[in-house]
């Protein structure tokens, strides 16, 4: 079973040197103290987090996702905010947050759930 192993050292989920990758590296290595990268991370106690924060946070994504704008400013709307879990469950977990901003982005008319757990496009 050993030469059906395989071990993953590329992590595509930030960009190198971005805040937000600083941010989960410094977590990684056990550091406490946030990286010095001056108002760019903003740490949110759970509930703190309203949807209103959300609003704000995501405001240039909704309005691109509102206009139907390209998909280039679309997708770069969309990293300009990244949001670190500190877990997968529980407050604050990523499932956590993805059901916050989905019912947020359901409230304001920008996602339509067809059928089952899928979207269309």
């Amino acid at each position: 079973m050993a030469s059906a192993q395989c071990r993953l050292t590329e992590n595509f989920r930030f960009t190198e040197g971005a805040s937000i990758h600083e941010l989960a590296e410094a977590l990684l290595a056990g550091q406490v103290t946030l990286p010095a990268a001056g108002d760019r991370i903003k740490t949110i106690a759970p509930k703190a987090l309203t949807d209103a924060l959300l609003r704000s946070a995501f405001s240039d994504y909704f309005s691109a996702l509102a206009k139907c704008a390209s998909v280039q400013d679309l997708l770069k709307a969309f990293e300009s905010v990244r949001l670190l879990a500190p877990r997968y469950q529980g407050p604050l977990g990523v499932h956590d947050l993805n059901a916050k901003i989905e019912q947020l982005m359901q409230k304001l008319g920008l996602l339509k759930r067809l059928r089952g757990a899928h979207y269309h496009g």
